[in-house]
């Protein structure tokens, strides 16, 4: 049967920390990207409402429909604008679909297909929607051209701005990018510390792992269970930090003696002069015979 391979502190924390920081990177990378997706398109549909509505309501423009002269300056306006604006296509057509600005002049004097007009001709309504533009997935604004004819105003065309979807996504994309960089930053600094903070732990444990100092734990206590003579263990104050069972049965003891000073449990204990000879006190009609040997840490 294969013993099960220990996983080292390092791992675990650096393991821990890449789990942490790429959970709150995605998260946040999420949030970031929503709310950027939805603020571009809020201001893309703004822009290309806005682009629509001054291209119709132009002077050149009107007049071009209203008395049907100088139609070929509209397409060099809405070309200007589209450049202007940064549209992908800017069409003007009238009423009957007959386009007299686009992007392809080849298609100037023809008919659009255009499904999405009803609302701006009948209505005279101005909307922004997503659809099927003239090369793929846009998002459209509508505005229709209206004039004044004495006692009436007259729906003659409407003016079309286009932003193509792609386009739309691949500034998202660009925008994404710097957070991605950051994140990636961040992961790196997180890998960083994690590794450091556990190599400092590992100098405070004496560059043992836990479960080695949870052996070393199991076999210190069997071997002081396993001594008849008693051992008590005392810091550089003279605090109790340990005693073994034979020692809590010769001084007839229990746990509450942790923490408490020795003197409290040994009356005639004398540190200074236990460290040069072995010192003999007479203790509950019992005689001990104490010898003390030093932890010393970092030789002092």
């Amino acid at each position: 049967m294969k013993k099960s391979r220990k996983v080292s502190l390092q791992t675990k924390i650096v393991s821990l920390i890449i789990a942490l920081i790429l959970f709150v990177v995605l998260l946040l990378a999420g949030i970031f990207v929503y709310i950027q997706s939805v603020d571009t398109k809020r201001q893309v549909e703004q822009l290309a409402l806005q682009t629509a509505k001054s291209l119709s309501f132009m002077p050149a423009i009107k007049e071009a429909f209203q008395y049907n002269e100088h139609k070929s300056t509209i397409q060099s306006i809405a070309e200007q604008v589209r450049e202007q604006a940064g549209a992908d296509y800017v069409i003007i057509e009238d009423r009957y679909g007959v386009m007299y600005s686009h992007s392809n002049s080849e298609l100037i004097g023809t008919k659009s297909n255009n499904p999405y007009n009803y609302e701006a001709l009948t209505f005279g309504g101005y909307y922004t929607l997503e659809g099927n533009g003239e090369s793929g997935p846009a998002l459209m604004a509508k505005a229709p051209i209206i004039v004044h004819n004495g006692d009436y105003d007259q729906v003659v065309g409407v003016v079309t701005v286009e932003f193509l979807i792609k386009g739309i996504e691949s500034n998202i994309l660009s925008r994404t990018k710097e957070i991605i960089l950051f994140s990636l930053a961040v992961l790196l600094a997180g890998i960083v510390g994690g590794i450091l903070l556990a190599r400092s732990i590992r100098k405070d444990t004496l560059g043992l792992e836990p479960n080695e100092i949870a052996a070393l734990y199991r076999e210190r206590s069997a071997i002081l269970l396993s001594i008849k003579e008693g051992i008590i263990a005392i810091d550089q104050n003279g605090f109790i930090t340990m005693m073994n069972t034979s020692a809590e049965e010769m001084l007839h003891v229990n746990d509450d003696y942790m923490q408490q000073h020795i003197s409290k449990v040994l009356p005639g204990f004398n540190m200074e002069r236990l460290l040069e000879n072995d010192q003999e006190i007479a203790f509950q009609d019992k005689v001990f015979i104490l010898n003390m040997t030093p932890i010393l840490e970092n030789n002092s």
